[in-house]
């Protein structure tokens, strides 16, 4: 069985496509290194998708492992200035 996350380059939009077809998968995240951006994707109970901006929190919230990740680990030895 798929896992019910996967991260992914946000530039790769087929790539999202693809994940919003798997109907095992309830969220995944797009994290953006350059821009520091942080995007999680959830099905909604109308089975859509909801966009939960996590760019300016402290932490990456997975609800569907019921985890979270602080920020500071997500972008840890990402150079701000790269």
């Amino acid at each position: 069985s798929l896992q019910e996350y996967a991260l992914v380059d946000p530039d790769t939009r087929r790539v999202e496509v693809f994940l919003r077809r798997l109907a095992s998968l309830q969220e995944y995240a797009l994290v953006d290194p350059d821009t520091r951006r942080v995007e999680v994707f959830r099905v909604g109970a109308d089975g859509l998708w909801v966009l939960h901006d996590m760019s300016e929190g402290e932490a990456l919230s997975l609800a569907s492992l019921g985890c979270e990740v602080p920020l500071a680990e997500v972008f840890d030895g990402v150079d701000p200035d790269a």
